[in-house]
């Protein structure tokens, strides 16, 4: 069976709460990381784990992904094509794109990052954070401007541009406007501003998407409502019980993860810094595995980069000694469960399990999904992800408490 929507996300926190939009509706939904595996699934999400290389790098990856896609998937033209990018605008949303059009021969697209419910709204093109000018938030230093269409027209320089006002959007007429060729760079500030742009898609007949898990979310639900061909109904599998607690990895050092580690600490949550050595060491020392385990037995530990200073080594290191750590307690204490916050960090340690997918169930807060990881040690492990930005300041210990109850 051809999948019926076909997501491309740059990093796998991303990936994860955009699927879990269409997971929650009732579609199989799998996220996979490796871009020449096209497994049978309702819902496909690639992660490209594109968000942080330059360019080029991310470019030849989104083509590769686009070259598999047209070999694997017999008719990629009846299905809907999501662009994930992220919601503040980080990494090569524009690069990215045109690699997309470009690759599949697309003529038109809807873009639309606005994601409401975690105060990403759009209005005259411009991007805010919780009203505030992005370039004017902690995001400005990774974005050069608050304006989507000036960060995608370089991208695609001979492309037609448009803009889809709110007020035009409110009024019903943005699927009229959308039926000459061109990226349409819509403004939204709320759910059902979104909810009339996933209309004015199917209107115009415009299948390639590009935005958060804002405008999956509305695109889910229309699919599901009988305005489109349904998606099939996918009854959840309760996840496996084994192994003892859930371990947190947090390797994001937005300051809302830090706001939430320091929640879960005041909870009595254990929570474990491993020394700035430790990362450029390649040694797995037996307090560290002593410490996770004694957390673990007591119902959850977190294990962190939080409160580190800058280190040498920082980057991907950082997130492939946390991922090694996991892999090692794993032999000698796997957890029940785990919550991983942070894109780089959940790949990492999806790859160190040699998992070769995530597949959804749903979500335990907008933005927040969960799963079970697919193949790999641990087959049917439930999982949380998390953007570092996501959530408020109790939602690590909410996901905590979720996965603890699991198999109960």
């Amino acid at each position: 069976m051809s999948p019926y929507v076909i997501v491309i996300a740059d990093d796998l926190t991303g990936a994860a709460d955009t699927g879990a939009s269409f997971a929650t509706q009732g579609a199989e939904t799998l996220v996979v990381w490796a871009e020449d595996q096209w497994p049978t699934a309702d819902v496909l999400v690639h992660s490209t784990e594109s968000r942080h290389l330059d360019r080029e790098m991310a470019i030849r990856k989104v083509g590769s992904v686009v070259e598999w896609l047209k070999i694997s998937v017999p008719h990629p033209d009846r299905c809907w094509i999501y662009k994930k990018i992220d919601s503040t605008l980080r990494g090569n949303p524009g690069p990215e794109l045109a690699a997309l059009i470009q690759g599949l021969a697309i003529e038109s697209a809807l873009v639309a990052p606005a994601f409401p419910s975690q105060g990403r709204t759009t209005r005259t093109g411009q991007l805010f954070v919780e009203g505030v000018s992005l370039t004017d938030t902690i995001f400005g230093r990774e974005v050069a401007s608050s304006d989507v269409q000036s960060l995608l027209r370089t991208a695609l320089p001979q492309k037609r541009f448009g803009l889809l006002p709110l007020d035009l959007v409110r009024q019903g007429g943005a699927g009229v406007a959308m039926r000459q060729v061109g990226i349409w760079v819509a403004d939204a500030e709320t759910e059902d501003d979104l909810t009339l742009l996933a209309r004015a898609a199917q209107e115009s007949e415009t299948r390639l998407l590009c935005g958060s898990a804002g405008l999956a979310r509305a695109l889910a639900a229309m699919l599901v409502t009988g305005s489109d061909r349904p998606l099939p109904s996918y009854e959840a599998i309760q996840p496996v019980s084994g192994g003892q607690g859930v371990l947190v990895v947090a390797a994001s050092r937005h300051p809302q993860t830090l706001a939430q580690i320091a929640c879960a600490a005041a909870a009595g949550i254990r929570i474990i810094c491993p020394e700035p050595q430790w990362f450029a060491d390649d040694t797995h020392p037996a307090d560290l595995s002593d410490a996770l385990i004694e957390g673990l037995t007591q119902g959850a530990v977190v294990l962190t980069t939080a409160g580190l200073p800058e280190l040498p080594s920082a980057g991907k290191r950082l997130v492939t000694r946390l991922a090694q750590a996991v892999s090692a307690l794993g032999r000698e204490q796997p957890p029940k469960a785990m919550v991983l916050t942070g894109g780089d960090a959940a790949i990492a340690v999806g790859q160190a399990l040699e998992a070769s997918a995530l597949r959804l169930r749903g979500e335990l807060l907008p933005g927040v999904p969960w799963g079970t990881l697919v193949g790999g040690a641990f087959p049917g492990l439930p999982v949380v992800t998390k953007a570092g930005g996501f959530g408020n300041e109790d939602t690590l210990l909410m996901a905590i408490r979720f996965l603890n109850s699991q198999g109960e």
